[in-house]
């Protein structure tokens, strides 16, 4: 083994970690249940965050081993997660009785059990993260194996220095944990300030005392009384000048047909402060919303200049540029709208946490449909700024109104609606002064703590780097050299593995009622058998960590590996209720129990799902060389597959085949067509509404999942 570290301390002496520990183990292939079965299952994820392990949260093991001595974790045992979160460690010290450990997981033990703390800080190191980082393989789900973790090099002190230097990290660092655990508190104070501050706003608490310094000449009523007037009045000369564009006299009574927003529901709303009214978004602002041109059609989309935006835009308090454009063609085809500069912007759907969120753009764009945007009447800039803090203040609310099922969504109807609290013009810029002014405290505040927790996380790194340059504590001469412990070690660790092996009771691993293929099924040739079996060991040793992963899913994921990325796997896929689907994935799920690449679970018929099995990785690197070219798409589709649930998948795949069934015809593929060949799927496909199957459509064109429509 090469030398990786220079300048050592003359007793020191570097070697692999493998040459520390008996042979390393991986974990039990099983599921997670809330269901007692009286054995719990330590998972990646429950290592990853900081801090100790919440045992209470750890859930139990689906399908305990027969010998669950042989996987159960004790005190000085170190496991290391080999995918996911891959290098992230944990010490065990006194854990439960009942703990096993998963698949995930290796276990490593030091034989001298006191060499298991230094190890244990080592792999905090910046050190061994480096060598983690050269080591680990895998774009969709990166993972590492227990060969290359017993490889890892690792700087070893003598054994009674390295109880100093335990102890003296230990001290730093218990010193560390104080100061970043009251910097986390300052964050998340700083967090309920700011909601504080916004509610306090606009309840008119914020204001109490300036009211009664400066009473208002003009109250909220006769504001919105004036801004409602003053949108008539611009109803009235724009309907005057489309008269005039199209040389026509105004008819009779054309007034009429003005129709005023519809004013709040006045009961069960909250006791506003003296002067202020409510009003509905739609009384004080222009609703609008937009649309997504055809991505098929150059003309909309090659060469175009006007900014077009989508829901992702949301996340910052203004928008500043656009990354997509369209062209004049593509406003005129789908109707879009450019807004002006100022125009605030409400996510009516869109993943995670962005729906109900509220930006402003400093630029004239136009938007997609999963957009709301309010307009407001020129004038000053004061009701448009406080309304901003309002739907700021009221995103959970706002939320909260959603409608739908799967997924629920905003809709302009909801937004327009949304009531808000409306004070006097002078009362509004001086909310907006005060609110500014306290969270612009609160916002230099957030940046101090930021900037100390990574000088705390710098300077742990420091700590641990001095430690394992044997400059952390003083070397003692008299200390027995670390080539004397590791001969020592090595003796050890020889004698334990020349010992007799105990009698092992056989694996009993998970069974699955497989039924076999009919005798009438089609013929296909070994490569495309064993390219099947390869595609979707990758999908499920990437995917099986997932909670709701398992046949549907995996049938979601062969479909558009064969229909989107064109991979060669001759499946004939039939539409059946969960969507597009193959029988021969039963012959898949039994070659792979038998060549124990992955175990399915449950009978045919019920909610399957898969482990990876001990074989997995052969199927990986056979994956490494038949897909070499097409591996970057297919660890994309994991990557959005592993952000789904079942409903999810099932609808991103149905919607694919309707779509390249209706373009394969040379019909039209718009949104009302393939709503309609979804419903028409299967009953059970109703259950998608219209707006989350033009949503998905969306995501899908954002993404690159749109079909080319083979024949």
């Amino acid at each position: 083994m090469s030398l990786r570290y220079k300048n050592l301390p003359s007793s020191w002496i570097e070697v692999a970690i493998g040459e520390l520990c008996s042979r390393p183990q991986y974990g039990w292939t099983s599921s997670a249940s809330v269901h007692n079965t009286g054995v719990r299952l330590l998972r990646t994820t429950d290592i990853t965050s900081c801090g100790g392990i919440d045992w209470e949260k750890v859930p139990f093991c689906s399908m305990p081993p027969t010998d669950t001595s042989r996987y159960m974790l004790h005190s000085g045992d170190l496991v290391i997660s080999r995918a996911g979160s891959v290098g992230t460690s944990h010490l065990l010290s006194n854990p439960p009785s009942d703990i096993i450990f998963a698949s995930y997981l290796i276990r490593f033990r030091t034989i001298i059990p006191s060499l298991a703390s230094y190890l244990a800080y080592f792999l905090k190191s910046a050190a061994y993260w480096e060598q983690i980082a050269q080591k680990s393989s895998g774009i969709a789900l990166p993972n590492i194996n227990a060969r290359k973790l017993e490889m890892i090099s690792i700087p070893i002190a003598p054994l009674a220095e390295q109880r100093r230097i335990v102890a003296k990290i230990e001290e730093l660092f218990s010193e560390l944990d104080a100061g970043v655990a009251a910097l986390e508190r300052v964050k998340a104070n700083l967090k309920r300030y700011r909601a504080a501050v916004l509610k306090a706003a606009v309840e008119g608490k914020l204001t109490a005392e300036w009211r009664k310094k400066y009473p208002p000449t003009e109250f909220g009523e006769q504001l919105l009384k004036r801004i409602l007037a003053e949108r008539q009045k611009k109803w009235e000369e724009d309907q005057l000048k489309k008269f005039a564009e199209r040389g026509k006299t105004p008819p009779k009574d054309w007034r009429l047909k003005y129709q005023p927003p519809q004013p709040p529901e006045a009961t069960g709303m909250p006791m506003l402060p003296e002067g202020w009214c409510w009003a509905t978004i739609r009384q004080v602002a222009d609703v609008g919303t937009g649309g997504t041109p055809s991505r098929s059609d150059p003309r909309f989309f090659k060469g175009g200049t006007i900014p077009w935006l989508t829901s992702t835009v949301v996340n910052e308090p203004f928008v500043t540029s656009a990354s997509e454009f369209v062209t004049p063609d593509a406003v005129a085809a789908s109707r879009l709208r450019l807004y002006p500069s100022g125009t605030l912007l409400v996510a009516l759907y869109g993943e995670g946490r962005t729906r109900g969120k509220v930006t402003e753009i400093t630029f004239a764009a136009t938007v997609n449909q999963a957009i709301g945007a309010l307009v407001f009447p020129e004038g000053p800039r004061g009701l448009k700024a406080y309304l901003k803090l309002f739907l700021t203040s009221a995103y959970s609310r706002m939320r909260g109104s959603s409608a739908g099922g799967v997924q629920p969504n905003l809709n302009l109807g909801l937004l327009s609606s949304f009531c808000a609290p409306i004070p006097s013009f002078p009362e509004q810029h001086q909310i907006v002064a005060e609110v500014e002014r306290r969270l612009s405290v609160a916002d230099a505040v957030a940046v101090e703590v930021e900037h100390s927790l990574k000088r705390a996380a710098s300077l742990r790194q420091a700590i641990l780097k001095r430690a394992f340059a044997g400059k952390l504590v003083a070397q003692d001469p008299a200390d027995e050299p670390a080539s004397v412990l590791l001969e020592r070690i090595k003796a050890e660790r020889a004698a334990t593995m020349n010992r007799p092996a105990k009698a092992q009771t056989p694996k009993i691993r998970p069974t699955a009622n497989i039924a076999r293929p009919a005798k009438n099924a089609r013929k296909l040739s070994r490569k495309i058998w064993l390219a099947r079996a390869t595609i979707a060991a990758y999908g499920v040793n990437a995917l099986a960590d997932q909670p709701t992963f398992g046949r549907v899913q995996l049938q979601k994921f062969l479909y558009l590996a064969q229909e989107h990325i064109g991979l060669d796997l001759q499946f004939k896929f039939e539409k059946q209720a969960a969507g597009p689907f193959d029988k021969d994935i039963y012959k898949i799920e039994s070659n792979a129990k038998q060549q124990e690449w992955f175990y399915p679970t449950g009978n045919r018929g019920d909610a399957t799902h898969y482990h990876p099995g001990p074989k997995m990785q052969d199927r990986l690197a056979w994956a490494g060389r038949m897909f070499k070219k097409q591996l970057p798409e297919i660890d994309k589709l994991i990557k959005h597959l592993r952000g789904m649930n079942t409903h999810q998948a099932e609808l991103f795949a149905t919607i694919h085949a309707v779509w390249s069934e209706l373009l394969a015809a040379g019909k039209t593929c718009g949104v009302d067509e393939i709503v309609k060949g979804v419903h028409a799927w299967h009953e059970s496909k109703k259950r998608f509404t219209s707006a989350q199957i033009e949503e998905h459509m969306q995501w899908m064109r954002e993404r690159g999942y749109v079909p080319e429509g083979k024949a």
